[in-house]
């Protein structure tokens, strides 16, 4: 027996990713924030959809906050050594892997689709 196609349309896509995004940014626990990523990326994925996604601390604060100390820690470095952003910068630093930690842009769930 030949296997269905299911088709969505890239309306629908649109508007999933949106209101996710939305839900995500919104003040939920990472347990809800974790779910909906699940659904999220098995969704673009399965409509080869899927162009990643940006923690929402990173993109508001991490960023700008990482690159004012990078330059303490690059003047102690010798070369050829590699450097990690530490996850306080990604995050957000009051995360601490805790499923039931509620923000609107920290947490390893915190993220945006693209």
């Amino acid at each position: 027996m030949a296997k269905l196609r299911k088709q969505v349309s890239l309306d629908f896509l649109d508007y999933s990713k949106t209101t996710i995004n939305n839900l995500l940014a919104s003040h939920i626990p990472q347990s809800c924030k974790q779910k909906l990523c699940i659904m999220m990326e098995k969704l673009l994925r399965d409509t080869k959809s899927y162009n990643g996604f940006s923690y929402l601390y990173w993109s508001k604060f991490g960023f700008l906050d990482w690159n004012e100390q990078k330059g303490g820690i690059f003047s102690k470095m010798n070369m050829g050594q590699s450097v990690n952003v530490p996850q306080e910068f990604i995050t957000g630093p009051d995360y601490k892997d805790d499923l039931n930690f509620v923000s609107d842009i920290q947490g390893e769930f915190s993220r945006n689709y693209k």
